[in-house]
């Protein structure tokens, strides 16, 4: 039997019961989107052409007025921000990141600035921090606000209480004439957030789209996204994406907006039920089912521990589950949870999970 590429490599691979996270490579790339990246590596074309007509493609998938091709979902995020602060004042856009002279202050929710928010310091833009950890109220939102804010980023997948709906932030923010750039890098629903009067959205490829894992978008007002394309002449040049990329991720959102998703669900939940009831019934454990806050479409296995009992912490099964053959890397969770999510099982892999977390919190009892 030939050896695989990554054991050749000398890399161990894994099931993946976390889920479409970078951390284990996204997404599976959909094997038509991978086929026409193939195709598209065997020829020269007009790359600014390639990028302007991927544009217009993309804007007639998600309904927005224009959209722009980038390397990934932080890339999308630097080239929105640039764009919130040049505009398409290409001295501007060569000034970057230095940014006298021009709006440079982002308003961001504490409990939406996370580390890959964060990142859009990397143009030379600064966040300003609303509310605390706690949550924002509209009063803290609107009092981040000053003569220097050029943008607003909202997290898509972040609406726990405490949080200003994202209706609020555009009513505020629009009010004193400020875009709202939507974080919406693993969100299922490609219109969703265009439709809500966002002026920009991003979203990566290789996530929900099953595209190429180095690529995403952002797409929106014609204004700003024609900004976007702009950015590749300077902030952006490192953050180039290839042709193949490319074609790949148009195929890939061409699939994904035609998809059975009622089929795709109910594999899904197949899946779900059928490692819930295999582990219902242990000792030391419960067992439930459990949506995704801000995609509840998504359904996980959640497994409360009883750590004690077990003789076993979550850590420790996690870290036993991932050192094992095959290894088995669960979604993190905090406390005495542990957390399966099934989007990136391949059929049967449902299987093998169930069977070795059974093994794994058998081994203390025998």
């Amino acid at each position: 039997m030939l050896m695989g590429i990554y054991e050749e490599l000398g890399v161990k691979t894994y099931i993946n019961a976390w889920g479409k996270a970078t951390a284990l490579g996204a997404s599976l790339i959909n094997p038509e989107a991978f086929e026409a990246m193939r195709e598209a590596s065997k020829a020269f074309v007009d790359i600014e052409e390639l990028h302007r007509r991927a544009g217009e493609i993309i804007a007639a998938l998600t309904g927005a007025e224009y959209a722009c091709v980038t390397c990934g979902a932080s890339s999308a995020l630097c080239a929105a921000i640039a764009s919130c602060m040049t505009g398409k004042d290409e001295a501007k856009i060569m000034q970057l990141p230095d940014t006298r002279g021009m709006r440079d202050e982002v308003v961001v929710q504490k409990k939406h600035a996370g580390y890959y928010t964060m990142l859009a310091r990397l143009t030379g833009a600064k966040m300003v921090l609303a509310g605390d950890d706690k949550g924002c109220s509209l009063d803290q939102f609107e009092a981040a606000f000053n003569q220097r804010t050029c943008a607003v980023i909202y997290q898509a997948n972040i609406v726990d209480n405490g949080v200003v709906p994202l209706a609020d932030v555009l009513a505020v923010a629009h009010g004193k004439a400020i875009p709202v750039v939507v974080d919406a890098a693993a969100m299922t629903d490609h219109r969703k957030y265009v439709g809500t009067g966002a002026d920009l959205v991003l979203y990566s490829g290789g996530k929900a789209f099953e595209g190429p894992t180095s690529s995403g978008f952002v797409c929106g007002r014609r204004d700003l996204v024609e900004a976007c394309h702009l950015q590749r002449h300077n902030i952006a040049r490192p953050q180039k994406v290839g042709k193949e990329e490319i074609v790949g991720l148009l195929k890939a959102l061409e699939l994904y907006a035609k998809r059975d998703v009622k089929l795709q669900l109910n594999e899904e939940y197949r899946k779900v039920a059928y490692i819930a009831d295999s582990l219902r019934g242990l000792a030391g454990i419960e067992v439930d089912v459990v949506s995704d806050s801000a995609r509840p479409e998504i359904r996980r296995v959640r497994v409360t521990v009883d750590e004690r009992s077990l003789g076993l912490s979550c850590d420790e099964i996690r870290k036993r589950l991932a050192d094992g053959d095959p290894g088995v890397i669960l979604r993190p969770s905090v406390g005495n949870t542990l957390v399966v999510d099934v989007r990136q099982l391949r059929v049967g892999d449902e299987l093998v999970v169930a069977k070795r977390i059974l093994e794994v919190l058998s081994e203390k009892r025998t």
